[in-house]
């Protein structure tokens, strides 16, 4: 009976046994898995060498034109503006247009009582008629006379004053003629019109105001109306004295604004002060550029470039790209490539690459200092 409970015993210790090394052998197993999957996990930021993978941003390389500028900031004007203000005095009797108004060359603006001038302009006709009267019996009397003195019946001195009578009916058809000009022409001054397509950018005056041009400098008031061409803008810039020599008249040139986002209006430079401002010791410079849908505003500040050099189709990447002005590297899938290259221009931004880039390779814009040939990247998408 007692080997019997011992061999059952014996059987059970035997059974828990087993069952504690099968479950002991599980969890190393286990253990193990675990650890192979943490290091497949850390390979993956290591290459065979053991480096962790980098992370660079990267930007393709493009074809486009690319130009070294100078830059500097101004203030935009219309290239051409005009005060119309009539050239005689008179009572405004009537205003036709409104600021921010487009108006077309020659078209009425505004004009003033033209009354007076239409009652001047009747007598100047009326005059010139009568003086035309007198000449013409002037000059009847003249042929009479002179027949008469011909045949010896009146004397040299009759005859004379019958000739000095014809030049003086001949200087009053003049002057009477120059009267009826002038009378014309102070009607016609009465009137405003545009001088040149453009927009009213100012108004002065009200209908019924008493303009006086003779009184034009001791007013405040630069005219009844203000018009301005901005189908062209001009800006001045101030260059300091280290760039005064790299710009000349014609040099290419063009503007942005930032309220047209990504555009460039081209011009050229119209002129360069040679004298320097007595306070700044800046030189000043004009740019005109086309405006020719009228984007570009007046009064507001733009960016001016004026153009030093400028490359056609150039092979072209940003700036950052480029490590000590030699190299370049390329994300070649996980890896980057160092790659010489020959730089060519080079503006704030960008730069042209002569030889060891291709457009459309992906070169390292950030994050490439500090690596080497071969070493593994992650790119930031």
């Amino acid at each position: 009976m007692r080997k019997s409970l011992r061999g059952e015993t014996m059987n059970l210790i035997r059974r828990g046994g087993k069952r504690q090394l099968g479950l002991g052998f599980l969890a190393l197993v286990l253990g193990v898995g675990l650890a192979g999957c943490g290091a497949r996990s850390s390979d993956q930021s290591r290459n065979n060498s053991g480096l962790s993978a980098a992370w660079v941003k990267v930007e393709p390389a493009t074809v486009r034109n690319l130009a070294h500028t100078l830059r500097h900031t101004g203030q935009v004007e219309a290239w051409r503006v005009m005060n119309v203000t009539p050239e005689v005095s008179g009572r405004i009797a009537e205003i036709y247009v409104h600021e921010g108004d487009r108006v077309r060359k020659g078209q009425l603006l505004a004009k003033l009582d033209t009354r007076p001038r239409e009652l001047q302009l009747e007598q100047a006709r009326a005059a010139l008629a009568v003086a035309k009267a007198n000449l013409e019996n002037a000059r009847k009397e003249f042929e009479r006379m002179e027949q008469l003195y011909k045949e010896g019946t009146i004397t040299e001195q009759q005859f004379e004053k019958v000739q000095l009578a014809l030049q003086a009916a001949e200087a009053q058809c003049q002057q009477a003629e120059a009267n009826l000009h002038l009378a014309e022409y102070q009607l016609e001054v009465s009137i405003m019109k545009a001088p040149f397509d453009g927009v009213i950018t100012g108004k002065w005056y009200e209908v019924g105001d008493v303009v006086n041009p003779m009184m034009g400098m001791a007013t405040r008031n630069p005219g009844v109306l203000t018009v301005a061409d901005p189908s062209k803008v001009k800006v001045t810039v101030d260059l300091p004295s280290n760039e005064v020599g790299l710009v000349r008249k014609g040099q290419k040139a063009y503007i942005e604004v930032t309220y047209v986002p990504g555009k460039q209006f081209p011009g050229q430079v119209s002129w360069v002060n040679p004298g320097a401002d007595p306070v700044s010791k800046s030189f000043s410079a004009e740019v005109i550029c086309d405006n020719p849908d009228w984007e570009v505003r007046p009064g507001t500040f733009a960016d001016v470039y004026i153009v030093l050099d400028e490359r056609q189709n150039a092979v072209v990447v940003p700036l950052s790209a480029v490590v000590n002005d030699s190299i370049v590297f390329v994300a070649r899938d996980t890896v980057a490539v160092l790659r010489h290259v020959r730089v060519g221009l080079k503006n704030d931004t960008h730069a042209e690459i002569l030889q060891g880039i291709e457009p459309g390779e992906l070169v390292i814009v950030e994050g490439n200092f500090g690596l080497s040939d071969g070493a593994p990247i992650r790119i930031v998408q």
